[in-house]
């Protein structure tokens, strides 16, 4: 029986019939443990301005099935191998299927001692180094902490966007109180 474990990590993005689902990182997720749990599947699947990067690793017939059944997965599109092949030992031997929202604040935080590559997530021209980079640098930091989004995809752009332009919004938000302010005075004065 060959031991050897086998691995695949592809790029995709986001099917726009899923942008409005609240729950798509919620049901991939429970979906994904649950399988995993029971084919011996491990990995880690990221996700930033609708794209998607995933791992998986395990026996090689059981991962071959799996990695078909994703393909023919409608919630994506546009899926190309980064990289495949066989491992000695799993790399992520506890994690049934780590989720995480790169788009997220709280998750993008604890992923400070990530390269400025992987915050660009430019994942369709990652060379293989880069793959391997971050299959190593996601061991490492073991970031078991980090907890799934769940929430649409529009919801996730418009938190993005309300957290980058905050201060511009608040400032924007004074000077229109104070015209209204302004008015109340001058018509109080008429």
């Amino acid at each position: 029986m060959n031991h050897q474990i086998q691995y695949y990590v592809y790029a995709s993005k986001i099917n726009l019939t899923q942008i409005f689902d609240h729950n798509l990182f919620t049901d991939i997720r429970e979906q994904a443990q649950s399988n995993n749990q029971h084919h011996h599947i491990t990995g880690f699947l990221l996700f930033k301005d609708g794209k998607f990067l995933q791992y998986i690793e395990g026996q090689k017939a059981v991962c071959e099935q799996l990695f078909n059944t994703i393909k023919q997965d409608r919630r994506h599109k546009e899926m190309v191998v980064l990289d495949q092949g066989q491992l000695e030992k799993r790399y992520y031997q506890q994690w049934l299927m780590n989720c995480y929202n790169m788009d997220e604040k709280t998750q993008t935080l604890e992923l400070l001692n990530l390269p400025d590559m992987v915050y660009d997530f430019d994942i369709y021209h990652w060379s293989q180094a880069h793959v391997h980079e971050v299959m190593s640098l996601m061991a490492k930091n073991h970031l078991l902490g980090m907890t799934p989004q769940t929430g649409s995809f529009f919801s996730v752009v418009y938190r993005r966007f309300m957290r980058q332009n905050k201060k511009y919004l608040i400032i924007q938000l004074l000077i229109l109180g104070m015209f209204f302010i302004s008015l109340l005075f001058l018509k109080s004065n008429h």
